[in-house]
């Protein structure tokens, strides 16, 4: 508006701009659509495509499908709940062939038109190429390098994490290269690291992380370093696999404030408690995996998820939603389609079953010794899964068992007995030790390990038990029926026993002696347990006692002809059976 004064009248005018000239926003564009990877089950693929925006638009979330045919031509079907730019492919896709499809879509919501690559083969392959490497490492390390267990497992105050040290301070303290050398020392084939689990501490950067949370790097994050790819490239130097360790789910005990929970919240994930997670959560966590894995790439070998607990799985079952096993698997193996994963379902009977069709090992989650695999390298051979036992080696507490901590739980000459025994079957062995702040394996750890790799690795002679003594968890000894293993027990032989509570289990022993003592407990909670010797009953021995006694002989034949012999001991009453060990004498 403008005033003008004409002959002393003011005159008003008012000014009318011309509109503005439309802009018209142009669609989007993706372009040279293309699978990439080895078209085989167990496998990984990824759809490669160049994205291109006529305005100059930024990508936004372009939307991914993939179809399945019986044919080159078709007719396809889309899979349903597949909707990530890379996928896992599990057997029953052997046979069949897929196609991607990419939906452009810019930053301001614009879409474009779907594009197909196309067709590949999925090439049903005999086993999983994928584990090849972990059957033939047959066994390394792992660590629950973490927050919360550095100062509860320390051996001296100087391990500690100090007063007024930030998380970066602590993390720039580890020496990579002492840390491989100490694993090249122990002979493993591989090394497991934590990268974070409930407390809500980080051991690499992750944006996705940060950005969700509302942290800043340096809180509870890293600022300064990135660990684990100063570690992976100190293990490749010498040959040792990486694999990392990560909680199938946001931690649930992470505050900003002590008791706030603000981490776990920003998740949607329930406070102080593995909850089934929601749409959202999966969501949220996936996308911090999905940034690590594609950091790493090929430097990152394997990845074992813990928590995905039997109660979670209905929310990775459902593929009518976009976050699923599927999804999960995806960002897993996102920057390496050949990498390999375990997703733990816990302590049980599925410790050496795949959780999902997705696994290419199992977790084999156990606290004591003696599996072995009975069928091979294949725990489970209709998922080409590669058998896989995990354990811990530190001196076990009545609250964390011995997972992270320092000391022994393990008989020396067991532990190498059973590592031997179980890698020569095709399986292979995960043994969990404490690294101190600095990298330095446990010192009584790194001991052991030298002596499983002399024997494992250097040819040594197979050590026989000392005393003639073999523990419950030899692998000599075949356990039948519901067996349990219990750690952590004074005045049983090498603090641990197996035990059952149903009528019928039995333990077999086979040994090459003239003598046999069968070794086990005396309480009021044990009954009586029929003893047989080469498949004759030679005796019903009673384990029932008013006072606990420990490490009981009841049963004990001597004056055997020289030779191979087998003692059977076969629960028949009370509420428990206990195996602590056999003694034979030569």
């Amino acid at each position: 508006m403008r005033s003008t004064l004409v002959l002393g009248i003011t005159v008003t005018a008012i000014l009318i701009a011309p509109p503005a000239l439309a802009t018209t926003q142009h669609s989007p564009k993706a372009q040279k659509v293309k699978i990439t990877g080895e078209a085989r089950t167990k496998g990984g693929l990824e759809v490669r495509y160049r994205f291109q925006d006529p305005d100059g638009d930024a990508e936004g979330t372009t939307r991914f499908r993939w179809l399945t045919g019986p044919t080159a031509s078709g007719p396809w079907t889309p899979l349903t709940g597949v909707l990530t730019r890379n996928i896992g492919i599990p057997l029953s896709y052997g046979g069949t062939y897929l196609r991607a499809e990419v939906t452009p879509v810019d930053a301001t919501g614009a879409t474009g038109r779907a594009r197909l690559s196309e067709p590949v083969l999925i090439k049903t392959v005999d086993g999983n190429p994928g584990t090849d490497w972990l059957h033939d490492a047959r066994y390394g390390v792992s660590h629950h390098f973490l927050s919360n267990y550095i100062n509860r497992v320390a051996a001296s105050p100087e391990e500690k994490w100090q007063d007024g040290e930030s998380w970066d301070d602590l993390v720039k303290t580890f020496d990579a290269e002492a840390y491989a050398e100490d694993l090249a020392k122990a002979g493993a084939g591989f090394a497991m690291i934590t990268l974070g689990q409930n407390s809500g501490y980080m051991l690499a950067p992750n944006q996705a992380y940060e950005r969700i949370a509302g942290l800043q790097p340096g809180e509870r994050t890293p600022a300064g370093r990135d660990l684990p790819m100063e570690i992976a490239d100190a293990l490749a130097k010498r040959g040792i696999k990486l694999v990392f360790y990560i909680p199938g789910n946001p931690p649930h005990s992470a505050h900003k404030q002590p008791g706030d929970y603000a981490i776990t919240r920003a998740f949607g994930y329930s406070p102080g408690t593995d909850g089934v997670p929601s749409q959202e959560t999966l969501a949220k966590w996936q996308s911090v995996i999905r940034e690590y894995s594609e950091r790493y790439g090929t430097k990152l070998a394997g990845w074992w998820v813990d928590g995905v607990y039997p109660a979670l799985h209905p929310a990775y079952q459902d593929m009518t939603k976009p976050y699923n096993w599927s999804s999960l698997a995806a960002a897993l193996k996102a920057g390496n389609p050949d990498r390999i994963i375990a997703l733990n379902s816990g302590l049980g009977a599925r410790n050496h079953q795949p959780t999902s069709v997705y696994d290419d090992y199992t977790p084999g989650e156990s606290r004591g010794l003696g599996a072995i695999p009975s069928a091979g390298r294949w725990a489970d051979a209709e998922q080409s899964t590669q058998w896989f036992d995990f354990t811990f080696l530190g001196a076990n507490d009545p609250y964390w068992a011995g997972w992270g901590n320092k000391g022994t739980s393990k008989d020396t000459t067991s532990l190498v007995r059973w590592v031997k025994a179980a890698t020569d079957r095709g399986g292979a062995i995960g043994l969990d030790t404490k690294v101190n702040r600095y990298g330095r394996l446990d010192p009584a750890q790194l001991a052991q390990l030298e002596q499983v790799r002399k024997v494992v690795r250097d040819g040594a002679p197979i050590p026989e038990p000392t005393g003639g003594v073999y523990n419950d968890d030899d692998f000599l000894i075949r356990y039948t029926g519901s067996w349990g293993a219990d750690g952590g027990r004074p005045g049983d032989l090498g603090g641990d026993v197996h035990y059952t509570s149903t009528d019928g289990d039995s333990a077999e022993f086979t040994f090459s002696g003239t003598g046999i003592e069968y070794v086990t407990e005396r309480f009021r909670d044990m009954g009586r347990v029929d003893v047989y010797l080469d498949g004759a009953l030679k005796a019903t021995v009673d384990c029932f006692s008013e006072a606990k006694q420990t490490q009981q002989v009841l049963f004990k034949a001597d004056g055997l002809s020289a030779g191979t012999h087998t003692i059977k001991v076969v629960k028949k009453s009370g509420t428990y059976m206990l195996v602590d060990a056999f003694r034979v004498t030569r």
